[in-house]
């Protein structure tokens, strides 16, 4: 009992299914561990990106443990497998409803892109005037 206790891993199981049997085992093995050690026990045996996630706070009990570990896993389970913005930043090979890069609408505000070049729409930040710009300006020399 103690070595599987020992070699328990949550893997593929759900937190609930892991923890059942974490539960279990430590109550047959009757350990004389600290609830520090027990912690360290539980979260060394849940899966890796769990394990990152919760060596991020101060955990005191295992239930404590247990209540992080099921919010991340219903937060993985709601994680899309990709993101929104992939299939138009790397189209896949292929994929004829991908827009190509070029097609998308530019990212500058229409202001601001309306004003380069023609030198309209842009305002001298020393004097205040349109049509010129403060590197340009005259007035303040």
């Amino acid at each position: 009992m103690y070595q599987r206790l020992q070699n328990l891993r949550q893997n593929s199981r759900s937190v609930d299914d892991y923890t059942t049997e974490f539960h279990q085992l430590v109550a047959r093995n009757d350990l004389a561990e600290t609830e520090e050690q027990l912690v360290s026990r539980y979260v060394g045996g849940l899966r890796e990106q769990f394990q990152f996630t919760l060596n991020m706070f101060e955990l005191f009990f295992v239930s404590d443990a247990y209540q992080k570990a099921l919010q991340i896993e219903k937060q993985a389970s709601r994680r899309p497998s990709s993101t929104p913005w992939s299939t138009t930043a790397r189209p896949t090979v292929g994929n004829t409803s991908a827009k190509p890069i070029a097609s998308l609408p530019p990212t500058t505000p229409p202001a601001i892109r309306a004003g380069v070049g023609s030198g309209s729409g842009s305002k001298c930040f020393k004097c205040g005037e349109p049509g010129h710009r403060a590197f340009e300006c005259r007035k303040g020399e």
